[in-house]
């Protein structure tokens, strides 16, 4: 994955731990998000995903459960080159502040997949699940 940094003070995505799932993506501007409040916050860094891959940003756990911050949105597509920015939604009673290098998000790679659309006038299924959701196997 190539990363640009777009502005000095702008920190790489990392892991914490070999193995890990997500890349911690980090804040390169400080705002400040009121309660029920959606804002966007910058990173400073664009992504050249490797080919056939894409992006999905998606919470830190601590964040979401401690701060109740969460991130809304999230897809980016292969071939977006612009700065990456993560949609942060203060689901807390007070404001939150977030501040140049805190760890906000997590970016995990995942594969493309280019299927054709077909269109048909009935859906059948090989398990007989058919079209039986919520609470259909007993839970």
């Amino acid at each position: 994955m190539k990363v640009q940094r777009l502005y000095d003070t702008a920190i790489l995505p990392s892991k914490a731990h070999a193995g890990d799932l997500g890349y911690d993506l980090y804040a390169n501007a400080q705002v400040s998000i009121y309660p029920d409040e959606t804002l966007l916050v910058k990173t400073g860094i664009a992504i050249g995903f490797p080919a056939g891959y894409g992006g999905i940003i998606r919470d830190r756990s601590s964040i979401a459960t401690k701060k109740k911050l969460f991130v809304v949105a999230g897809i980016i597509d292969n071939g977006y080159t612009g700065e990456i920015q993560v949609a942060l939604h203060n689901g807390g009673p007070d404001i939150k502040t977030v501040y140049i290098g805190d760890k906000i998000a997590q970016l995990i790679l995942i594969p493309t997949v280019d299927f054709a659309v077909e269109e048909v006038t009935e859906l059948t299924s090989e398990d007989g699940r058919g079209s039986n959701g919520f609470g259909s196997t007993g839970g």
